[in-house]
């Protein structure tokens, strides 16, 4: 189990490859119309089952997934923030009725210099 899973709520956890599977047919819409309908499509096909998968996302996804990850997780009532910049982001997540953590992502758009 990743650090992000420990932190989300157990009941009925969706598994992160649906999370995911989701993510990449429904992605995010930016600046358009179909929001409210994005947002209504999240809360009926994912729910708040879907949290630990999205925080897992934060962990261990691509930087596409985990943006997509932060724009779904927030609709379903997480607080999440990016922390610092590429290479050194992290996402600090406050679940509802749980105090703030930090997910270090293992995956970066821009790798660390050696």
């Amino acid at each position: 189990m990743s650090s992000a899973e420990h932190w989300a709520p157990q009941a009925e956890a969706m598994h992160v490859e649906d999370v995911a599977d989701f993510l990449a047919v429904c992605p995010p819409p930016v600046h358009t119309a179909d929001v409210e309908a994005w947002r209504r499509q999240v809360e009926t096909e994912l729910g708040p089952a879907a949290l630990a998968g999205l925080l897992e996302l934060l962990e261990i996804g691509s930087p596409g997934e985990q943006d997509a990850a932060m724009a779904v997780a927030r609709v379903l009532g997480a607080e999440v923030w990016a922390v610092g910049s590429e290479p050194d982001l992290a996402w600090q997540v406050t679940l509802p009725g749980q105090p703030p953590r930090t997910i270090h992502p293992r995956r970066h758009a821009r790798p660390r210099q050696i």
